[in-house]
């Protein structure tokens, strides 16, 4: 399920009650491209709610069952539960560490999860670790140069563009 990006292009409220409660192919997703800005946080919060103001019952679905749709889920969906996807032995070591103590996150309560779904942004995730090293720690990515890879990004977008337009300029056979 990629709300957002149903919501975006008029295909409709996306809705968990919809699906087949055990139904393991389950999954939450972002089309990066549709979405704008990838940000997991926002497709959960906007799951919940589009579910909740749906049905009336602020819990038709839970936060623990949205972060594990965002999680577990996924590696299912994409047939790599077996190695990443939950936090187990054997498994590879991808995290991400949120703050609690931003302002926006407000006191921890029972089940973090309900945090990460109605309060938590990107702004918050201080660390991430993906096949057990270290991309983003202390609020910085790690092994990338963000100006750089905007800079390839725009170089690539530049040459689709061009790519486009020569082919719309060459006459048709």
């Amino acid at each position: 399920m990629t709300p957002i990006t149903e919501q975006r292009v008029g295909f409709g409220l996306t809705r968990v009650s919809d699906y087949d409660p055990i139904d393991n192919s389950l999954a939450l997703g972002i089309h990066g491209a549709l979405a704008g800005a990838p940000d997991m946080f926002a497709v959960m919060r906007m799951l919940h709610n589009v579910e909740a103001g749906a049905s009336g019952d602020e819990l038709a679905v839970l936060p623990r069952r949205l972060v594990e749709l965002a999680t577990i889920g996924g590696a299912r969906t994409a047939g790599l539960s077996d190695r990443i996807g939950s936090i187990e032995r054997g498994k590879a070591a991808d995290l991400i560490l949120v703050n609690t103590d931003a302002v926006n996150m407000g006191p921890m309560n029972d089940d973090p999860s309900a945090l990460l779904v109605y309060s938590a942004s990107p702004g918050n995730v201080e660390a991430v670790m993906v096949g057990g090293r270290w991309r983003k720690r202390a609020d910085a990515l790690t092994e990338l140069d963000p100006h750089r890879l905007a800079d390839a990004a725009a170089a690539s977008l530049n040459a689709v563009t061009g790519r486009a337009q020569q082919s719309r300029q060459r006459p048709q056979q």
